[in-house]
């Protein structure tokens, strides 16, 4: 199997966070992930049937799909306070307010680099191109931008801090 892109590396992980199984096996061609999350001793696993890369009709090789099995219910651990802090946050805030958030698990700057200012700070005004912080994942950045016009109206991420897929770092009044 030739090496995995970037955006590969992204895709397999943002499936691997959005199973709320305890085990999860992903293949992926020749990749093969088993991940277990908060799961002590033994017990029954769950497997999902190999599929081979297959050949299309008119013989070119195609690109395997991901293949994920999540654990069985009674394996599937409650839900942590992450996820359900998730949840209130979307609560306190009006509407109308968008979100930026974390395209994958990471770290997350404010600055592009230690000694900068922040991209931004509450009350700036923002444009759809403007970048609001970056998230690192083994040494590779990737600019979170605004996507709306208006003005940020919180930040919920401290600078260099670890934030999970899908969490809300910034906040954006529509203008």
């Amino acid at each position: 199997m030739s090496e995995l892109s970037f955006a590969e590396v992204g895709e397999i992980l943002q499936l691997v966070q959005s199973i709320d199984g305890a085990d999860v096996h992903v293949e992926w061609g020749d990749l093969r992930i088993h991940v277990q999350r908060g799961v002590v001793g033994g017990g029954p696993q769950q497997t999902a049937p190999a599929e081979p890369a297959g050949v299309s009709a008119v013989g070119a090789e195609k690109k395997p799909e991901p293949v994920i099995a999540p654990a069985p219910p009674e394996q599937t651990p409650t839900p942590v306070a992450a996820a359900s802090g998730a949840a209130a946050e979307a609560e306190d805030v009006p509407a109308h307010w968008v979100a930026v958030t974390a395209p994958l698990a990471g770290t997350v700057y404010r600055a592009p680099r230690p000694d900068a200012s922040p991209f931004v700070e509450v009350g700036d005004t923002v444009a759809p191109e403007d970048t609001v912080a970056l998230v690192e994942v083994m040494k590779l950045f990737t600019e979170l931008k605004a996507e709306v016009s208006g003005k940020v109206a919180r930040i919920e991420a401290e600078d260099s801090s670890l934030v999970e897929f899908g969490q809300s770092l910034v906040w954006i009044e529509p203008a």
